[in-house]
């Protein structure tokens, strides 16, 4: 009966200490999507490198399914709020409804939001 009792002993400390840890984790992955979201917006060569790896298939070098091309800022500036909509409705990328929750899909929607809240330069550098 000891032997039992300090089982589930050792048992209950290790469960704690598991549940104290996952939610140790959880709230240091809460603080990180915070700052994430707290940052200031990235710039168009970060937001274009992650654009042309998610979206470049579809909506660059020369293809525009839906009247949508990402080559320079200018296009992707005067479509933000089109291309916002699309990628926090699970729409875009195409195949992958989850996109805006990663890492990338939300410092595109961070660049997109800047943009429309009029915080970025509008302007097409090659302009």
């Amino acid at each position: 009966m000891l032997r039992l009792l300090g089982r589930m002993k050792f048992l209950s400390r290790s469960l704690f200490f598991t549940v104290a840890l996952v939610g140790t984790s959880y709230q240091a992955m809460a603080t990180t999507v915070e700052e994430t979201e707290e940052a200031s917006a990235p710039t168009f060569p970060v937001v274009h490198r992650i654009l042309k790896s998610a979206c470049g298939r579809c909506h660059q070098d020369g293809n525009h399914r839906g009247g949508i091309q990402l080559n320079t800022p200018l296009q992707v500036n005067r479509d933000a709020a089109l291309i916002l909509q699309s990628i926090e409705s699970g729409d875009m990328p195409y195949m992958d409804p989850t996109w805006y929750r990663t890492i990338q899909g939300q410092t595109v929607i961070r660049y997109l939001k800047a943009v429309i809240a009029g915080e970025t330069e509008l302007a097409d550098p090659a302009d």
